[in-house]
């Protein structure tokens, strides 16, 4: 089984041009996410594992696939810490 990650409910977002700020509801907050980032956000709006959302950031920012994964599993690590993310099994 893999996990997967999406948005928890206690979360909105706010897109100012190509960049997102996540607001967490419950512990009034907010995280202004950089280009990838929220690229990878608006992905996590359905359930996506770290493989996944990885691969769309190859092809979309044409950047080397470990360097993408790293950086992938990093921020994902965040989004957990946060609380802004939760985990599925797919």
């Amino acid at each position: 089984m893999t996990w997967k990650y999406k948005w928890k409910t206690n979360c909105d977002m706010m897109e100012l041009e190509e960049l997102c700020m996540v607001m967490d509801l419950d512990n009034y907050t907010v995280s202004q996410l950089n280009e990838v980032g929220s690229f990878c956000w608006r992905q996590l709006e359905e359930p996506h594992s770290v493989e996944q959302l990885s691969q769309a950031v190859c092809e979309t920012f044409e950047i080397n696939a470990s360097d993408a994964a790293m950086d992938v599993q990093a921020f994902v690590d965040d989004l957990l810490a946060r609380n802004l993310v939760e985990s599925v099994r797919d």
